[in-house]
């Protein structure tokens, strides 16, 4: 951060003290634009707007560097054995598992704020990457952003489906539109009376206009999904025993790709699978190798059109399609 270089205007209600003293509350102390728009007395948008002026005046400036790196070769080859438009290889990073998700977040993160034009709708489903994303970013374009499915917030995660659709709302400067109710409700019933809601009704009306969707793959195993995680071991089981290999929103399939009828479809509350089709860019994201033939069969079944992975998680992909790396 610097001495602003270039005259601004001044304004009546923040004064250059002040502006000094916002944009270091906010990007070195981590406080959000409702926060400093309470504390200064004016709206979140015009901090907003003082936030992006300080930036382009030169008070702010920004510099990142992540570790890891891209494999394009490899991308090009994930993409030609599942048929899908793109695919983009996040090269391991070193440390734990945990910074490889903070590597596939961080380009997803540059990914979205490419691919998102002023005014779209975009929708998000929760994962430990997108969760990552929510938490490293810092501004996106101007879009609604809605979310897919029920609420999720598992133990030993520190950001929930809501919290991360209201901070990237916020990074955008755009509308949330949460959801209010679990993923997974006891009862087909039940779920039917909350999707009739009408806050729930709100959101779930938005994923009709989407334009971008944010997914995560899971693999149909303990740990490999936030679903399987949700439900009873005897559940759970239930579900493979019908062929499941993996899930997208609380939406199962197998590995042909072909989606799995049962009575835990009716009971999740949250996008469905011809509803995942219809979105225009659909941009699934993984990582680690056991997610290989989860994200094979939903290539098969038409779910994403882009794919965002970690290296460990592609030459999976390779090695079980039967294709060769050039980037090995």
């Amino acid at each position: 951060m610097t001495d602003a270089s270039k005259t601004r205007p001044r304004r009546a209600s923040v004064g250059e003290d002040q502006i000094f003293e916002m944009v270091r509350r906010y990007f070195l102390e981590d406080e959000s634009k409702s926060d400093l728009a309470r504390h200064f007395g004016i709206s979140r948008f015009q901090v907003a707007r003082l936030l992006k002026e300080a930036r382009e005046t030169g008070l702010v400036m920004i510099s990142i560097r992540h570790p890891a790196q891209l494999s394009p070769e490899m991308g090009l080859d994930v993409a030609a054995a599942l048929g899908i438009e793109h695919a983009i290889v996040v090269d391991r990073t070193p440390g734990s598992d945990q910074s490889t998700i903070e590597a596939v977040a961080h380009r997803l993160a540059i990914v979205l704020d490419d691919e998102i034009k002023p005014g779209q709708t975009v929708g998000m489903t929760w994962s430990r990457v997108i969760e990552s994303m929510a938490r490293q970013i810092r501004q996106l374009p101007t879009c609604e952003v809605v979310q897919l499915a029920g609420a999720i917030h598992l133990t030993g995660n520190r950001l929930g489906s809501v919290e991360i659709i209201r901070i990237i709302a916020e990074a955008a400067n755009g509308t949330a539109y949460p959801i209010y109710a679990p993923l997974v409700l006891q009862e087909a019933e039940t779920a039917r009376a909350l999707a009739r809601q009408p806050d729930i009704a709100r959101s779930l009306a938005r994923i009709e206009e989407l334009d971008i969707a944010v997914v995560s793959v899971g693999a149909w195993r303990p740990s490999g999904s936030a679903l399987y995680n949700l439900l009873t071991a005897s559940e759970a089981e239930e579900i493979a025993d019908k062929g499941a290999c993996g899930e997208i929103s609380g939406r199962l399939f197998d590995q042909h790709g072909q989606a799995i009828e049962s009575e835990l479809d009716r009971r999740v509350l949250g996008i469905s699978v011809d509803q995942l089709r219809r979105v225009p860019r659909v941009i699934g994201t993984g990582a680690g190798a056991y997610r290989a033939q989860a994200t094979i069969a939903a290539a098969k079944a038409g779910l994403f059109n882009t794919l965002i992975v970690d290296r460990s998680l592609a030459q999976a992909i390779l090695d079980l399609t039967g294709s060769l790396t050039t980037n090995a």
